[in-house]
């Protein structure tokens, strides 16, 4: 069963806190990247995850925002954006993704602890 805290909070804040999450930690690895090989190595495996979460979100919220690709685009490159505090985003998430919400609420939840 899904955590109360969870739902009633939304998934799409917390998506958007990790893109954030991702921003900063991509920087530090960068800046680590100087010193070591095997840091340059990790920022490039992190970096290519990153790119396969981003890809997927978008993909996702084209699912969720009909035509309107400058907010998916806005969306994706600033993790404050206005519109994932949208109760109504999570709700249309929740919806769309119908049996495989928990899955996916599980995924997010398990990027944010790692984050």
């Amino acid at each position: 069963m899904a955590d109360p805290a969870s739902l009633a909070l939304g998934l799409a804040p917390i998506v958007g806190g990790i893109f954030k999450s991702y921003r900063f930690v991509y920087c530090k690895l960068r800046t680590f990247c100087r010193a070591s090989r095997e840091a340059a190595r990790v920022r490039k495996l992190f970096g290519r995850q990153r790119d396969v979460f981003v890809n997927d979100i978008q993909l996702l919220l084209r699912l969720v925002i009909d035509d309107d690709e400058d907010d998916i685009g806005a969306m994706v490159s600033d993790g404050n954006h206005e519109r994932w505090r949208d109760p109504d985003l999570s709700n249309i998430l929740k919806a769309r993704l119908g049996r495989h919400h928990e899955s996916f609420q599980g995924i997010v939840e398990d990027i944010k602890i790692s984050m």
